[in-house]
């Protein structure tokens, strides 16, 4: 009986992770992110799939859909705990700065995280029961300047590095808790009067938290919700100065935005700026990246109080979106050997050990078979030369090298053995 992968925890091939056509966007966005974060400052940290679920339940908060109804929950061997899969990654990070005291000898800490998170919610294009995101977290400074660079870490990797478009930046500011207490009071007000023309999930937002039901994407809601108050009415004075200079530094940055009065982040820990990445060719789920600030999230699960701000972002959506790179080469072996006889397949397993352990990738058919069987298989693998070795080869201990990645090969050149691989190793070079 043939087993099949969970529905929504998909496979992810060698193909699509990998540098060859035509998909090769995994690799590049995870390059990407690790270049444009190194340029800023963050470091990698690597956190536990399963954490305790009081972790999220206290972060996220326990009204919250993810909470509520999408964390996959399990006991453990003893009973003694409940556990349950990461379903976003800002709370693991957290913990781990928290537990091992950061702070004390990082004032200023910036990380930056990747890996797979879990959330049992209905399957759809870019949207999975085990998905993927990459994410950072800046840690300890409150001023609007650190959102501003986050920000602009951000559109810079989007729309420069990774040429996602059509993609627009909404901010947005929540203020701070008693800003963001008063709001909820008065959505639920407003929102108390409208419950008949709500779907249902609203009306259970409504009870549950208020704040979500800003993000129904259901048609019919929208006339009720696009007359809501909006969060700017309640802001504090301190929380608009905060904004305020947060817009004119990404101003003096010529970063394109639009703010977006209301834009919310569900999540309970949120505070002032909060944001979305969105981009075109995704449907009703658009947001490929988001985030905002959580000033009392490290205090709330034991730290010292200090703010914070970050973000994350869904690699399936952005693989989505990802150009082909017109410049980026098959990336196959470099040397693919094809032997003729038994004795060859021993002189090209070891020729073919010297060019590996030389830096240079190099395969073989051991299943063997005619040299123009093998040279298709060459073909297909993207390999750049072809060595092929029988007994006339092994006699002189010389080998010519045919070139596969030329429309018109130029003339082979007789190689001895010992000179094999400087040989290949110069060609390379010479031609990138």
């Amino acid at each position: 009986m043939k087993i099949s992968a969970v529905k929504g925890m998909n496979d992810i091939l060698p193909e699509q992770i990998g540098t060859q056509r035509p998909i090769s966007a995994w690799q590049r966005l995870e390059n990407a992110c690790r270049v444009r974060f190194d340029l800023y400052g963050y470091r990698e940290v690597r956190t536990p799939v399963v954490e305790e679920t009081r972790l999220f339940a206290r972060s996220i908060g326990e009204s919250t859909d993810i909470v509520g109804k999408e964390m996959y929950t399990f006991s453990d061997r003893k009973g003694k705990k409940l556990l349950s899969l990461r379903p976003e990654g800002t709370a693991g990070v957290v913990r781990a700065f928290v537990q091992h005291s950061v702070h004390t000898r990082d004032p200023i800490t910036k990380w930056w995280y990747g890996g797979p998170m879990y959330r049992y919610e209905r399957v759809q294009a870019g949207r999975y029961r085990q998905f993927h995101q990459i994410g950072a977290e800046a840690i300890g400074v409150a001023e609007p300047a650190m959102d501003a660079e986050l920000l602009v870490m951000l559109d810079r990797l989007l729309r420069d590095d990774l040429r996602i478009s059509p993609l627009k930046l909404l901010v947005n500011s929540l203020g701070d808790r008693a800003d963001r207490t008063a709001y909820v009071d008065l959505l639920k007000s407003y929102l108390k009067k409208h419950l008949d023309s709500l779907c249902e999930d609203c009306r259970r937002r409504y009870e549950q938290n208020p704040l979500r039901a800003l993000d129904c994407k259901v048609p019919d809601c929208q006339p009720v919700l696009d007359e809501a108050p909006q969060i700017g009415e309640s802001l504090s004075e301190p929380a608009r100065r905060h904004f305020e200079k947060v817009l004119a530094l990404l101003g003096e940055m010529d970063i394109e935005l639009e703010v977006r009065p209301r834009l919310v982040r569900g999540l309970d820990y949120y505070n002032r700026t909060c944001f979305e990445f969105v981009a075109g060719g995704l449907g009703a789920h658009d947001t490929v990246c988001a985030g905002g600030r959580y000033d009392d999230l490290v205090g709330s699960l034991g730290g010292p109080r200090l703010p914070a701000i970050g973000f994350a972002m869904g690699v399936e959506r952005l693989v989505m979106l990802l150009p082909e790179d017109p410049n980026l080469e098959p990336e196959g072996p470099r040397v693919f050997f094809v032997y003729v006889g038994e004795e060859s397949l021993e002189t090209c397993f070891r020729l073919m050990e010297e060019m590996r352990e030389s830096g240079v990738s190099a395969e073989m058919d051991f299943r063997g078979g005619s040299v123009k069987s093998q040279m298709r298989r060459a073909d297909k693998k993207g390999a750049r030369f072809a060595i092929v070795i029988g007994e006339t080869e092994i006699a002189t201990r010389r080998v010519s090298l045919k070139e596969l990645w030329r429309e018109k090969a130029r003339d082979e050149e007789t190689i001895s053995f010992d000179l094999l691989v400087d040989s290949v190793k110069k060609r390379l070079l010479m031609n990138g």
